[in-house]
């Protein structure tokens, strides 16, 4: 079973901020260079996380997942926030972007259910081997 079901997640398999309740709160990932993306898929807490399942974009999350986030890319000087949710009910969301070249990507959590930020993986899709 692949990591972004949240298999694990109690043995430390995902983050959650330590901040109960206060937002924003971020989870950033850097390249460590610059690498061409076209695609960002955010994946928070599956509601069954102890018997959990692949995800796929229909699965819901209504017990811990994230409630409002923005993702997000840095252009070298600023953050650019490439989408917004609100409401958010599945586990998995993907968003398409046009081709950019970034060091680094960030969720940008405004609210989450049961008062803390849960995200299983964050994948930046398109990147190319150094």
């Amino acid at each position: 079973m692949a990591f972004i079901s949240g298999v694990g997640w109690e043995q430390g398999g995902g983050w959650n901020d330590s901040t109960r309740g206060a937002y924003p709160d971020w989870l950033e990932v850097n390249f460590g260079t610059a690498r061409p993306i076209n695609e960002i898929r955010v994946y928070t807490l599956q509601d069954n996380f102890k018997q959990p399942l692949e995800p796929t974009p229909e699965m819901k999350a209504t017990t811990y997942g994230l409630l409002d986030f923005d993702v997000q890319y840095w252009d070298g000087a600023q953050w650019v926030t490439a989408a917004s949710v609100t409401g958010n009910d599945r586990v998995m969301r993907t968003f398409a972007l046009p081709q950019v070249t970034t060091s680094k990507v960030r969720v940008m959590v405004n609210n989450a259910r049961v008062n803390f930020s849960r995200v299983v993986e964050v994948e930046a899709i398109g990147c190319s081997a150094p």
